[in-house]
């Protein structure tokens, strides 16, 4: 993420009130830690296909990306929030009679899933890589 994309995100996200919005706040932690849709053992040409499919969900994933880095709580609190910011952004996105809206929110409940299932082992890295920054 530069610098430019952080602070549509950060626009955004303080415009819908997405939940974590003040995270992106944090300038130099945001570009340093976010890293786009997917996590850091992905390859990276896997993560920019990603980011570009799924780039109307990129605040929601700066705040995931964030909240994974802060590891504070509990991770599936944070994959819950990230579901209800990616629902806001969509819905806000697209109208209720547009069948884009639904995709999105489709698209959103399987990235949901992904993070249930996958999401442990990205947990780990990121509280491993937060306590050695401290």
């Amino acid at each position: 993420m530069n610098k430019q994309e952080l602070q549509k995100c950060q626009t955004i996200a303080q415009r819908l009130w997405l939940s974590g919005w003040y995270l992106l706040n944090d300038e130099e932690t945001c570009l340093r830690e976010c890293n786009g849709c997917g996590a850091d053992w992905m390859p990276k040409w896997i993560r920019t296909f990603l980011d570009f499919v799924l780039r109307l969900f990129a605040p929601a994933v700066a705040i995931h990306d964030m909240r994974y880095y802060k590891n504070d709580s509990v991770r599936e609190s944070w994959d819950d929030e990230f579901l209800e910011n990616c629902q806001r952004i969509a819905k806000d996105k697209y109208s209720w009679c547009n069948p884009l809206r639904y995709v999105a929110l489709f698209a959103a409940r399987r990235l949901y899933i992904a993070l249930l299932i996958g999401g442990e082992l990205a947990w780990r890295e990121a509280g491993k890589r937060f306590t050695e920054v401290e």
